[in-house]
């Protein structure tokens, strides 16, 4: 009986992680949508490296278009946003693939 307790708590904690971890990826992406101010390029670099979904890919490249970003000779959004246009065009493929 113990040893059950054990194992479920250890179950449950591991599922909890998981679920913590996606409310979190789904927050810094969501946020996107509703931030008035214009993110570093690091961080937005860190959200296209972690983008696992076309939508996630999405979100970044229309933020970046929201604040004119894109073509404005500012090199590192340039990059963030031309990486990501990639990593959705290889997404697509894979998807069209299945």
């Amino acid at each position: 009986m113990f040893i059950n307790n054990i194992i479920q708590t250890a179950v449950k904690a591991y599922l909890e992680t998981d679920e913590i971890k996606k409310k979190h990826h789904d927050r810094q992406y969501n946020e996107l949508d509703h931030t008035p101010f214009l993110f570093s390029s690091d961080y937005l670099n860190h959200l296209s490296n972690q983008a696992n979904s076309i939508e996630d890919c999405n979100k970044i490249m229309e933020y970046l278009e929201k604040y004119e970003c894109v073509d404005q000779d500012i090199r590192s959004y340039d990059s963030i946003y031309y990486c990501t246009l990639n990593k959705t065009n290889k997404m697509k493929g894979k998807k069209n693939e299945s």
